[in-house]
């Protein structure tokens, strides 16, 4: 009998011992999976990178949380290389919450500032951002300290911090050059010659540019090689030698192309394209920018926009056809005026952040000081009622002091958080602040099964107004629609003015039918703007669109856009019904239309 019991225990512990020897090798073998899917990430085509991904997802039931957590983030970062920002921020949300590790969590908030600051929404980007920085010193490992000041430094460039971000940037090269690591030598090189551009250091950044590709292509890094390629070739341009730097232009767009890098692939066209024209490729330069005209309004990329009209505007003019280099100039004042307004956005973001910061602090102060005077009181005996009289006092001025300062910090706070969010001309949301609210009053019209419609309109004749009469009076015809769009229509839902002369209103629990009956009372009250002795007489046109099962706002602006020119077709001054003009087959194809000029 005990030898039976014996030989029940050795042949436990030997399975025992069995299954925590497969159990350990299944561990190695994953964690070797997940090193080899990290570099994939960086190193090869999107569609490689995705396919260890696959390979990866039966098995993760089986990895440490840290493991699973590394995958969520090469997913997150192959959604934002593909422009599904929000759908990388939200993938990232358990990882920046829960993840006990600090330099998985760094990772996750370098990721997710990325992804807010590329699609404009510089608050939440710079919250993400903070909460980064916040954690730093608590990270040993040098790669997600580099990687996040890379972001910190593209916002503070773009926030007006030039000083601060290339102190970021020369930090960040200082890390990496310790590490040793060259694809880090490589980002960081390169977020100092971005620092370096935004401070006008021309021949500092050259220089730069020159140490970074090398470093970049040791690393074997497809995005940054072909990204800074591109840079180096639009530099060496400038400097005059334009065979050499459209042929590093060239090559930059084929590796971005190949690496599936859609927002680089943007920016190396117009590069190309200013250098075909400095050679004389009128031609070739309009056919390369040209069909980029929609991609870039869609996407709200207003700087590669405004430099696109240019060069349309200097290929016009250079053909004699004035009037199209006119409203090419036009169109490139508009993107001027949405990019200042997302910089002045990201100024707001920064100074309402460093006010709060600074507003703890001096709370902090004056507690401190508070202490300090009560501590008097135990400092001597003799004058221990006078000194707690005085400490009483003190704190009572104090604290009046502290309430002050949270009343003000409170309406600066609100003050700025308006301005980040509204136009300044006519008061109505921006087009950042229009389509987030929009997509919130979409979503829960869609939970509570209520209609909703979107109205997008456009004002009638606004370029022959502004040519007429000049621009205080377009400016003037602005401010009076925005005055009524407020009046009629915010009180029951969402209204922006989302281009220079182009307004959207989102309708939770209103049909088009009920939307039509507002619009005619929006017409009755659009009275004419006076100028001197003459009246400028203002209408609009409107095209309507109605919820559907799939539909975003974004699909939905689509058919109220096919609307909107029905109703310029028929004569302005109307509102025309999607439902009346188009089809879910016609806005299918303009979308195919966008995503093959992308690939």
């Amino acid at each position: 009998m005990t030898q039976r019991v014996e030989r029940r225990r050795a042949l436990a512990l030997c399975l025992g011992l069995f299954l925590a020897a497969v159990a350990s090798a299944t561990q190695g073998d994953i964690e070797a999976r997940i090193a080899d899917a990290e570099l994939l990430n960086v190193t090869a085509p999107l569609e490689e990178s995705e396919a260890a991904l696959a390979a990866l997802a039966s098995e993760l039931d089986t990895a440490t949380p840290r493991q699973r957590a590394r995958v969520t983030i090469l997913r997150a970062r192959n959604l934002a290389i593909t422009g599904d920002y929000d759908g990388a921020i939200d993938l990232l949300a358990p990882v920046r919450a829960e993840s006990g590790d600090a330099d998985i969590r760094l990772a996750a908030y370098r990721i997710s500032a990325n992804s807010a600051l590329n699609q404009n929404d510089f608050e939440q980007g710079y919250r993400f951002l903070r909460e980064g920085l916040d954690i730093l010193p608590a990270v040993d490992a040098v790669e997600p300290k580099v990687l996040l000041l890379a972001v910190a430094n593209w916002f503070f460039s773009g926030a007006g911090e030039s000083e601060r971000a290339l102190e970021l940037s020369q930090r960040a090269l200082q890390l990496a050059r310790t590490s040793g690591d060259q694809r880090l030598i490589c980002v960081a090189l390169g977020e100092v010659s971005v620092a370096q551009a935004s401070g006008g250091l021309d021949e500092d950044q050259f220089g730069t540019l020159q140490q970074a590709l090398p470093a970049c292509e040791a690393a074997g890094d497809p995005i940054m090689v072909g990204a800074y390629r591109m840079a180096l070739g639009h530099v060496i341009v400038d400097r005059g030698d334009l065979a050499a730097g459209r042929a590093a232009i060239e090559q930059g767009i084929e590796e971005l192309r190949a690496a599936s890098y859609r927002d680089g692939l943007y920016t190396g066209r117009i590069y190309l394209a200013e250098a075909m024209l400095a050679g004389g490729d009128t031609q070739g330069a309009e056919a390369e920018v040209l069909p980029l005209v929609s991609d870039l309004q869609g996407l709200e990329y207003w700087e590669n926009l405004a430099d696109v009209h240019r060069l349309l505007a200097e290929i016009a003019a250079s053909r004699g056809d004035f009037r199209s280099a006119l409203e090419h100039t036009q169109a490139a004042s508009v993107a001027d005026d949405e990019l200042t307004d997302n910089r002045r956005s990201m100024r707001v973001a920064y100074l309402q952040a460093e006010f709060d910061i600074q507003a703890k602090q001096q709370q902090i102060t004056l507690l401190q000081q508070q202490n300090a005077l009560l501590g008097l009181q135990e400092q001597t005996g003799r004058q221990r009622t006078y000194i707690a009289i005085g400490g009483l006092s003190a704190a009572a001025v104090i604290v009046a002091l502290l309430l002050m300062l949270l009343v003000r910090s409170r309406s600066d706070r609100h003050r700025l958080l308006w301005l980040s969010q509204r136009d300044g001309l006519t008061g109505l949301r921006n087009h950042t602040s229009f389509f987030r609210e929009a997509n919130e009053a979409l979503r829960a019209s869609r939970e509570g099964g209520q209609p909703f419609t979107l109205v997008v309109s456009d004002i009638d004749h606004f370029k022959a107004i502004n040519d007429r009469f000049g621009h205080p009076v377009g400016d003037a015809v602005l401010r009076r629609i925005g005055a009524v769009l407020r009046e009629v229509l915010e009180p029951i839902g969402v209204v922006g003015r989302i281009g220079g002369e182009e307004f959207a209103m989102a309708l939770p629990g209103m049909r088009p039918e009920r939307a039509m009956e507002l619009i005619s009372e929006l017409r009755e009250r659009l009275a004419p703007v006076r100028d001197g002795g003459d009246e400028v007489t203002v209408t609009l046109s409107h095209g309507l669109s109605e919820i559907g099962e799939d539909r975003t706002v974004e699909i939905m602006r689509l058919f109220a856009d096919q609307a909107l020119y029905a109703a310029k077709q028929r004569g302005r001054d109307r509102a025309v019904d999607a439902s009346e003009v188009c089809t879910e087959e016609s806005v299918l194809a303009t979308l195919n239309r966008r995503a093959d000029d992308q690939r």
